[in-house]
């Protein structure tokens, strides 16, 4: 197996798009994910996810329904 070494920022990213979702009132039906393999770490990922979902998707829309099992 070949270990992949990234030397600086942008060197290299993965990018990847998923849906169909619903579409939104502004038209979207996708999201665009893009990851900088250099400057990921678990800790910054954790946090850019918690500030970005509670700041873009909670404080606007409001939490999501809890469902039942």
């Amino acid at each position: 197996m070949h270990i992949q070494t990234y030397v600086e920022p942008w060197d290299t990213v993965g990018i990847d798009l998923i849906g169909l979702f619903p579409e939104t009132k502004t038209g979207s039906k996708y999201v665009l994910t893009v990851t900088d393999f250099f400057s990921t770490t678990h800790a910054v990922v954790a946090l850019t996810v918690a500030y970005n979902l509670f700041n873009h998707v909670i404080s606007v829309h409001s939490c999501p329904k809890l469902r039942s099992s």
